[in-house]
């Protein structure tokens, strides 16, 4: 081979291999591009899942601050309603002590110048009237006969006077009566750190679970004696309806099952039938005739005393019910008006002690008289 060939392959061999490193080259260039931009890609993603995450970290810092700051004004507003109850309480007996001694003053010392002017008169004020013709000297003379009797009578009309303006006063009051005759005492109640009541709670042969929710957009949840809160859940100790000298515990339960309140009085013997009605008396008259049945005999009054078999009755219970949200808004139920006494103790808070259709110890001697 002659030198100008070999020439012409040496040019050809190293254009190609140039050509072929440039193409390699290239290629490097466009997939670490393709990589920047894929690294790229995910740094921003990640920057967003990190922004995210720190966003969300913050809003469970600020629920939890907004939690711990409702506790602390629930427990504020609990403060504050005790306390007002208490000032309400301290005024109205503050009002009545005032008012008994006004009317007592008013009573005494108002009739006594009236009848005193006319009773002390001597000689020389009817000389000095005696002048003085009318009416005046007619009244100065007819007292004129000063005697011990007749200055000791004026005296006594004039006590006798002022009892009799104390008795009508004493007597009158009675227009407050009217609020105070619907006013009742409860025991102290146990409150919880946050000022809610403890349950359960005994109230001696009942024992409440639990107070419910008041629906006060629905009349049949509350008539003029009784408000039916829907949840309302209470047991009571009283004679089996199968064996009715042994003694059964009955769950008594209020629902919602839409337009009317369902009253349900469950026995804690499996065997025994659930008694349930749209009224209270109703579920205590079927659970009445079914303990008569069982006896052989109408030992038991049919009359239904189911706000007292639930509980609904019970001054704690009714005062409860009251301090409920929507108690207020109950149109038509009589309000009743609680005093708190502390020689009071949930134990005297029983209703109908000596009832035998709701005391399971009256209703034992009233079957042990028949037996």
């Amino acid at each position: 081979m002659s030198s100008s060939s070999q020439a012409v392959h040496g040019i050809s061999s190293r254009s190609g291999s140039e050509h072929h490193h440039g193409t390699r080259t290239s290629g490097h260039k466009i997939s670490g591009v393709k990589r920047g931009r894929e690294s790229h890609g995910q740094d921003y993603y990640y920057r967003q899942w990190r922004r995210l995450k720190k966003v969300v970290k913050d809003l469970i810092f600020i629920n939890s601050s907004v939690c711990d700051e409702v506790i602390r004004v629930e427990e504020k507003l609990a403060r504050v309603k005790e306390e007002r109850r208490y000032l309400l309480r301290k005024l109205l007996q503050f009002q009545s002590v005032t008012d008994v001694a006004a009317l007592t003053v008013n009573s005494e010392c108002h009739p006594a110048p009236s009848k005193s002017s006319k009773s002390p008169v001597g000689s020389s004020a009817q000389d000095q009237t005696s002048d003085h013709p009318g009416k005046k000297t007619t009244k100065k003379k007819a007292a004129a006969p000063s005697t011990a009797s007749s200055i000791s009578e004026p005296r006594k009309k004039a006590q006798q006077s002022a009892k009799e303006l104390l008795a009508e006063s004493l007597q009158a009051k009675p227009k407050k009566s009217k609020s105070q005759s619907n006013r009742k005492t409860i025991p102290p109640m146990l409150l919880d750190s946050l000022g809610r009541p403890v349950f359960p709670m005994v109230l001696g042969d009942l024992t409440l679970h639990s107070i419910g929710e008041i629906v006060p957009d629905r009349s049949t949840f509350f008539t003029h004696d009784c408000i039916y809160p829907a949840g309302f859940c209470s047991t009571r100790v009283y004679a089996s309806m199968t064996r009715p000298e042994e003694k059964c515990l009955y769950t008594c339960k209020i629902s919602d099952s839409g337009d009317l309140p369902e009253f349900e009085i469950a026995p804690e013997e499996g065997t025994e039938q659930v008694l349930r009605g749209s009224t209270p008396n109703e579920c205590h008259l079927q659970l009445i005739l079914t303990i008569n049945a069982a006896i052989g005999t109408d030992l038991l009054p049919a009359v239904g005393s189911g706000a007292d078999f639930f509980g609904l009755n019970n001054p704690v219970v009714q005062n409860l019910i009251q301090s409920c949200p929507g108690a207020k808004k109950c149109a038509g139920y009589k309000w009743i008006k609680f005093e708190i006494n502390k020689a009071e103790t949930n134990e005297n808070m029983a209703v109908g002690k000596n009832d035998p259709t709701i005391n399971i110890d009256a209703f034992h001697r009233l079957l042990a008289q028949v037996a």
